[in-house]
């Protein structure tokens, strides 16, 4: 389940030009030491199986951290992705029902200097086919 999500996120991620000129390069989980900036990382942070009416749901979040070189391009950056990831309906195998919402926007210190972070968080919702 969770590879098949990473995937479409980096299919949609791949098929938009202006997220990809903002972050220009998306990694799951984690980016190697020394990836040019901009760049994002995307991760599970939780999963949750509910069994309603019948129907096997999933709900969990994503959380994606944009790192830039100032804040109006991780501003910039922010903008692009909740384009591309807010309300959107993501095509994931095994499931019929993908949505995923925003649920929160933060700018925590990066620890680096000239490096600025935009975290967000999505959750999302899928139905086993």
């Amino acid at each position: 389940m969770i590879d098949n999500l990473f995937d479409a996120i980096y299919t949609d991620y791949n098929a938009c030009a202006r997220l990809k000129a903002a972050i220009t390069s998306l990694h799951p989980q984690q980016a190697k030491q020394g990836t040019a900036l901009p760049y994002g990382v995307y991760e599970l942070i939780t999963a949750t199986s509910i069994l309603r009416l019948g129907s096997q749901n999933e709900e969990l979040v994503i959380q994606f951290n944009l790192f830039c070189d100032d804040r109006a391009e991780v501003m910039a950056a922010y903008e692009a992705l909740d384009a591309v990831y807010h309300g959107c309906s993501l095509t994931v195998s095994g499931y019929h029902f993908v949505e995923m919402k925003r649920e929160v926007v933060f700018m925590p210190d990066s620890g680096v200097e000239n490096v600025w972070q935009c975290t967000v968080r999505y959750k999302v919702f899928m139905t086993k086919n």
